[in-house]
């Protein structure tokens, strides 16, 4: 998806600083009590698998509100690596009913889990609870064969994350809202310094696939879905001539590495990240933390020349139901609270 959005961006951000203890468990559970008049009330337990949850602590306050609200109902939030985060969630959905909430990472994988018929059908409780969907970015990139398999929980934009005093150590201008991807490379050659543990590399881009192939779809002309992805050479050639450069980590490295987006440039040894806009909220919890001192700043994502500047491609999270769920009811309260 594209986004446009003005030179002046203004970021919400929302951050926490209690700590949070996680539960962990398999599969959604119940459990009776007698209440005062003699009868018996139902205590559900959702099961909700998430990613890296310390980097992201509005789920917490999320759910601290949900249970407020409904007491009957208790969230068991697992939490798993991100790195491992689709498998784990895969491997939950093929075992039936070992989560309710479905909460999925990688949004392109959402089709994929709805032919399985691993995913409800939340038509019916949408029509139900009279929701308005016209609020939603990318409601109907959920709508599969007539199915409304999730709903976005949340969306977000790539944008250029840089370290100032490795700018101002190198005498560089700050990034501007209108460079392409060219000039950033150029830029990224200015900034990079040193040698073994003591290196700062000019530019970081991660492992995923994203993070060339997105570059290649911001003049809004292609999409990632092919079938001809031949649009994408040049990014690659691109992230290629970097590496050869020495200019951005190589691959290899970060893969057999295991190395995270978020720690090299919270370490201080990288200048600049094209990042999505939820890192911003990782970075002032670090920061809240005592665990990085990095003086950063943020500046529109690098765009293709010929493209007026201020493009940039953003993604959407999605949030479903187990199709095979013991409480789709009481889930579905919670999909609905998070996306109202």
């Amino acid at each position: 998806m594209k986004r446009k959005f003005l030179k002046t961006v203004a970021f919400g951000l929302v951050s926490t600083m209690a700590a949070t203890t996680l539960l962990a468990g398999c599969g959604g559970s119940d459990s009776k009590e007698a209440s005062g008049d003699g009868k018996k009330d139902e205590k559900v337990t959702l099961t909700f698998p998430v990613w890296d949850s310390a980097q992201n602590l509005y789920l917490e306050d999320i759910i601290k509100g949900f249970e407020k609200e409904n007491p009957n109902i208790k969230i068991n939030m697992v939490d798993v690596a991100a790195a491992d985060y689709m498998n784990k969630l895969s491997t939950m959905l093929n075992g039936g009913n070992d989560c309710d909430i479905v909460y999925i990472k990688d949004a392109d994988s959402t089709p994929s889990f709805a032919e399985k018929g691993q995913l409800e059908d939340l038509t019916s409780y949408i029509e139900k609870d009279g929701l308005d969907t016209s609020k939603y970015i990318s409601y109907d990139d959920f709508n599969l064969d007539g199915k409304q398999v999730a709903l976005p929980f949340k969306s977000d934009y790539y944008v250029l994350y840089y370290n100032k005093d490795i700018f101002d150590a190198a005498n560089v201008e700050y990034p501007s809202n209108d460079m392409t991807w060219d000039e950033w490379e150029e830029m990224c050659t200015k900034l990079t310094s040193g040698e073994g543990n003591n290196k700062v590399y000019g530019g970081y881009l991660h492992t995923w696939q994203a993070c060339v192939e997105n570059w290649a779809i911001q003049d809004g002309k292609n999409t990632i879905l092919g079938p001809d992805y031949s649009f994408m050479k040049p990014y690659y050639e691109m992230a290629l001539r970097m590496q050869d450069a020495g200019t951005i980590m190589d691959y290899s490295t970060l893969k057999t590495g295991n190395i995270a987006y978020a720690s090299p440039f919270q370490q201080g040894t990288v200048a600049t990240l094209p990042m999505g806009t939820w890192f911003s909220t990782m970075m002032i919890t670090k920061a809240e933390a005592g665990e990085t001192d990095v003086n950063w700043g943020i500046a529109t994502l690098p765009h293709p020349e010929g493209v007026e500047a201020g493009n940039t491609v953003g993604s959407t999270t999605p949030m479903a139901i187990n199709a095979n769920s013991k409480h789709k009811e009481e889930a579905w309260e919670f999909v609905k609270i998070c996306n109202r």
